[in-house]
């Protein structure tokens, strides 16, 4: 699906989500 190289990007920007979501 992803390519290797964008995998870690898209780790980070799903883990920001999350804590976006988890301070609120």
């Amino acid at each position: 699906m992803l390519p290797t190289y964008l995998v870690p990007y898209a780790v980070n920007i799903h883990g920001q989500y999350i804590s976006r979501t988890r301070k609120r």
